[in-house]
């Protein structure tokens, strides 16, 4: 699929059919996530891919909108590993966020769909601290995201194209 298309059709998918995605597409995913640019090299990064149906519950119990991790094929928990910290730790946790977006865009390469769901660990520490324990991360890590990864419930229908008007964010020179 073409990079641009691939661009303007990902969308957030939060209902998925029963479909398997298996390890080798996770790996493709995964190996896109890890190319993304990080401050220092430091590739702060960990992904953990959940299979259980209890742990994925478990997971979609954390808050309100955590429902769809319940029914994806396969969750996977963005992490920050704290030990591959640089000197700028903003950095280090902005890194995980562009490699979940290869991942999210990534996912939508191979036909899946996906959702961003934020850990906001600053503003509720324990919705984090739910998505470590049940990953059993220690207090090493921050979870940056969590994203549910399956085939679309209503197949292709879920991809339709964004036809963004690019003129509403852009200006040349200065701020009009």
């Amino acid at each position: 699929m073409d990079f641009y298309t691939v661009i303007k059709t990902r969308r957030t998918v939060r209902n998925f059919s029963d479909r398997e995605v298996g390890d080798e597409i996770i790996k493709i995913i995964i190996t896109a996530a890890i190319c993304a640019p990080s401050g220092y090299h430091a590739e702060p990064w960990r992904f953990v891919v959940v299979r259980d149906q209890a742990r994925k519950e478990k997971l979609a119990s954390a808050h309100q909108y955590a429902g769809m991790l319940a029914q994806a094929s396969v969750v996977i928990v963005a992490l920050y590993d704290k030990k591959k910290a640089s000197p700028n730790s903003i950095s280090d946790f902005l890194s995980v966020a562009l490699a979940v977006e290869n991942l999210l865009l990534a996912a939508r390469a191979e036909g899946l769909g996906a959702c961003w769901v934020y850990a906001d660990e600053k503003k509720d520490p324990t919705i984090g601290q739910h998505f470590r324990e049940v990953v059993d991360a220690d207090e090493n890590f921050e979870c940056v995201a969590v994203v549910p990864l399956g085939y679309p419930a209503n197949g292709e229908k879920a991809f339709t194209e964004k036809k963004p008007d690019v003129s509403k964010c852009l200006d040349y020179e200065k701020v009009r």
